[in-house]
């Protein structure tokens, strides 16, 4: 799309499709899980639990990750921890941090993300077609690493 009204550009700058986009996997990614049984989860709770690895993290480290403030990822964990997927816990090397890890049921939700993503994936090449699926994702990795994204030590 090259020039083009200004609500052409603000409706189909690639920033727009880019994010659309991600919503559609999250979404999918989202009906996956609920199919699986972790039918409380929200949209939101995905960003909390997309920063989160297995080990734990504390507060602050998992809102750089996701882009949120502090208190942002505060809320989602008291919400998750009210579900059973999060503890949180004080931070034996700073009183003053929380630590959220995955409790049991956030466990049992970690096992089956590696399927959950691949029938996301799925129903995405379904919709677009194999071919146009293989240079998207082609396309995108080029795009993460000449730009740094993706590498260790980005979100």
């Amino acid at each position: 799309m090259r020039g083009g009204s200004l609500e052409n550009l603000r409706q189909e700058h690639i920033g727009r499709l880019f994010l659309l986009g991600s919503r559609v996997f999250e979404r999918l990614a989202l009906a996956e899980l609920r199919a699986n049984g972790f039918d409380d989860l929200r949209l939101v709770h995905l960003a909390l639990i997309r920063a989160l690895p297995v080990e734990g993290l504390r507060t602050t480290e998992i809102g750089e990750i996701a882009g949120m403030t502090k208190q942002a990822v505060g809320q989602l964990a008291i919400e998750l921890e009210k579900a059973g997927y999060v503890v949180r816990l004080p931070d034996p090397t700073d009183g003053r941090a929380k630590l959220v890890r995955y409790a049991a049921r956030g466990q049992s939700l970690v096992a089956v993300i590696p399927q959950v993503l691949l029938r996301a994936e799925a129903r995405i090449e379904q919709m677009v077609g194999g071919e146009d699926f293989i240079v998207m994702r082609r396309a995108l990795r080029r795009l993460l690493a000449l730009s740094g994204e993706g590498q260790e030590g980005h979100g």
